[in-house]
């Protein structure tokens, strides 16, 4: 090996996809177990099961007849919710990474993110599904669902102040 090969300098390493999928899945898991729970116990009281939770996130892919699909929906419910938590969780490090000025407030950047996440829910998301627009009938589930949402966005901040103060 020659001397100009050993005095090359490297170029700066960065961390590879897999630590920022690491982190994206444990956050988007907790966020979605918590996302889930919430939801089970607010309409639990009209008789909705964590099934039927599920049921009603794969409404966005069958429509009504999710709920006639038993075992099929709830698995593909459980396979989309958590793939859009995981993909709520990277979307914010991979932002925070390139924007680290994000992350020293990241408490109220991460609620505006949350009320972002929710914006974009039902505004764009759920329209393009055939679940459709909205109806936007119980505002106690609105003002909870805000919330839960501010919630969210804090936790995807921290996730990522996390994963940069490991960097």
């Amino acid at each position: 090996m020659s001397a100009l090969a050993t005095t090359r300098k490297q170029p700066p390493q960065y961390p590879g996809i897999g630590r920022i999928a690491r982190y994206a899945i444990v956050g988007g898991i907790v966020l979605g177990c918590v996302d889930i729970l919430f939801a089970w116990l607010f309409w639990r009281g009209q008789g909705l099961t964590i099934p039927g939770v599920f049921q009603s996130v794969a409404r966005g892919i069958y429509g009504k007849q999710a709920a006639s699909l038993g075992n099929t929906s709830v698995a593909v419910g459980v396979f989309c919710h958590f793939s859009i938590a995981i993909g709520m969780v990277c979307a914010w490090i991979v932002f925070v990474s390139r924007k680290p000025a994000f992350n020293r407030h990241w408490i109220p950047w991460g609620a505006l993110y949350g009320l972002l996440l929710y914006l974009f829910m039902n505004f764009v998301l759920l329209p393009m599904t055939p679940v459709g627009w909205p109806k936007f009938a119980n505002p106690t589930w609105i003002g909870a669902s805000v919330g839960m949402h501010l919630l969210f966005g804090v936790w995807c901040a921290w996730c990522g102040s996390r994963y940069l103060s490991r960097w």
